[in-house]
C-alpha cells in the first residue's frame, strides 16, 4: 500500500501530512506501505498490531515517531529510520519478535522513554547501525537489547549519551566512528561480553568511570586505536583501563572477479609502519588475467593504502592471440599488442625476434617471437593477432 503524497475532498486538495493516531492499527492483512516525504508525524499506535508487516522505511521528511506507533508487528524484519527523526516515543517498536537489523540515519534525536528502549521485546535484533548523518546517539535506544550482538557507529557522531547501550550483554563487537568525542554514563555498562572496540580516532573520546562499568579489561579484550595514537589513550584517564593495540585504519580488500577463472592473493597487506600493500592474481589455465578494477594491468603489483581499498582482479577466457608451443605451465599473452606474462613486471621480461634482435614489447606483428623471462630458457611464441 502507498499512502498518497496528497488527497482531494470536493475542490480543495491537501497534502498528506500526518499518519494519524490508529490510523491502521490492527489492519494484519497490511503487508507493506510506503510513506510519503510529505509525512511530518506518524501519531501514537498508528501502525500498532500489523502484524503483516514485514519491512518499514521511514521517509527523511518525517520528523516525529509517536508512542508504540509500531507496537506488536510481529513480521518486522527491518526498519530504516530517516534523518529528520527528533523524537521517538515510549515502546515505539515494542515486541517485535522477528526484527533483526536496524539502519538509524536521525542526526539528532530524542527518545521519550528511561530504563528501557524502544525495541524492548526485539529479542532478534543483532545488528545496529548508526549512518553517516547521525551527530548524537541517543539515551536508552538501545537499552537490555539482550540480542545485540554489533554495532557500527558512523563518522559524524560525536556523542553517545547515557545508557544508550546499557546491559546489552551479548554485544562483542563495536566500531567507533572518528569524531566521537563524548560518551556518557553507564553507555555501555554491564556489556559483559565485549571482546572488540574499534575506535577510529587519534584523539580519545572522554569516558566516565562507569561507561564500560563491569566490561572487561583484561588483554583479551582489545581497544584498537589508529596509527600513532596508543599513548594518547594510555595517558587517558579511564581508557588506561584497556589492553590498547594500533591497527591499520583503512578496509582493504582483493577479490577476484571469477573464482572459476583465477585467484587472488595478498602478498603484503598494509599496516600502521607500511601503508604499502603487495597482490598477486594468478588464472587457472585456460583463462588469463585482464586488469584490475582500476585499471591497472600488472598482475603482480604494489599500491599505497591510504583510503578504504577494495580491489578485483578481472579475468577473460584463452591466451589472447599468443599459441606458447612450449609449454602451457607460465600463460602468455598479448594485450594491446604487448607481450604479458602473468605474474611477472616488464623489467624481467625481454622479446626477441627470429633473428635474435630485442625489441620493444609493444604493437608486435604477426609472427614467431622469442620471450626471456629473468634467467630462465627462452620460450617460442607465436602471435596470431
Amino acid at each position: 500500500m502507498s499512502i498518497p503524497l496528497e488527497v482531494t475532498n470536493g475542490n480543495v486538495t491537501y497534502s498528506v501530512r500526518y499518519i494519524y493516531s490508529q490510523a491502521f492499527a490492527g489492519c494484519n492483512g497490511l503487508t507493506a506501505v510506503t510513506i510519503p516525504n510529505s509525512v511530518k508525524l506518524i501519531y501514537g499506535y498508528a501502525f500498532d498490531g500489523c502484524s503483516g508487516l514485514s519491512l518499514i522505511n521511514i521517509p527523511d521528511g518525517v520528523t516525529q515517531i509517536g508512542e508504540s506507533a509500531f507496537r506488536d508487528c510481529s513480521n518486522l524484519t527491518s526498519v530504516t529510520i530517516g534523518s529528520s527523526i527528533t523524537y521517538i516515543g515510549i515502546t515505539a517498536f515494542k515486541n517485535c519478535s522477528s526484527l533483526n537489523s536496524i539502519q538509524f540515519n536521525a542526526k539528532n534525536c530524542t527518545y521519550g522513554g528511561q530504563n528501557s528502549s524502544p525495541f524492548y521485546g526485539c529479542d532478534n535484533i543483532t545488528f545496529f547501525s548508526f549512518g553517516d548523518s547521525v551527530r548524537t546517539i541517543p539515551a536508552f535506544i538501545c537499552y537490555g537489547l539482550n540480542g545485540l550482538t554489533s554495532i557500527t557507529i558512523g563518522g559524524s557522531v560525536d556523542t553517545i549519551k547515557n545508557e544508550a547501550f546499557y546491559n546489552c550483554d551479548h554485544l562483542t563487537n563495536i566500531i567507533f566512528g572518528a569524531s566521537v568525542a563524548y560518551i556518557g554514563n553507564n553507555a555501555f555498562a554491564y556489556c559483559s561480553n565485549i571482546t572488540n572496540m574499534h575506535l577510529r580516532g587519534s584523539i580519545p573520546p572522554t569516558i566516565q568511570n562507569n561507561t564500560f562499568l563491569l566490561v572487561p579489561t583484561n588483554p583479551d579484550h582489545h581497544v584498537y586505536v589508529p596509527c600513532n595514537s596508543a599513548s594518547a589513550y594510555q595517558n587517558a584517564a579511564y581508557w588506561n583501563l584497556f589492553s590498547i593495540e594500533e591497527e591499520f585504519p583503512y578496509s582493504f580488500s582483493v577479490t577476484s572477479s571469477d573464482i572459476t577463472r583465477g585467484t587472488v592473493q595478498v602478498l603484503h597487506a598494509p599496516e600502521c609502519n607500511n601503508l604499502q600493500a603487495e597482490v598477486q592474481a594468478n588464472s587457472y589455465n585456460g583463462y588469463h588475467f585482464v586488469q584490475w578494477n582500476d585499471g591497472d594491468t600488472n598482475a603482480h603489483r604494489y599500491m599505497v593504502v591510504v583510503q578504504d581499498t577494495a580491489i578485483q582482479a578481472e579475468f577473460s577466457e584463452g591466451n589472447i592471440g599468443v599459441k606458447d608451443i612450449i609449454s602451457n605451465e607460465t600463460k602468455i599473452y598479448v594485450v594491446d599488442g604487448r607481450i604479458v606474462v602473468d605474474g611477472l613486471f616488464d623489467d624481467n621480461v625481454r622479446i626477441f625476434d627470429m633473428i635474435g634482435r630485442e625489441i620493444h614489447n609493444e604493437k608486435l606483428s604477426k609472427g614467431v617471437y622469442l620471450v626471456k623471462i629473468g634467467n630462465y630458457p627462452a620460450r617460442r611464441v607465436v602471435v596470431i593477432r
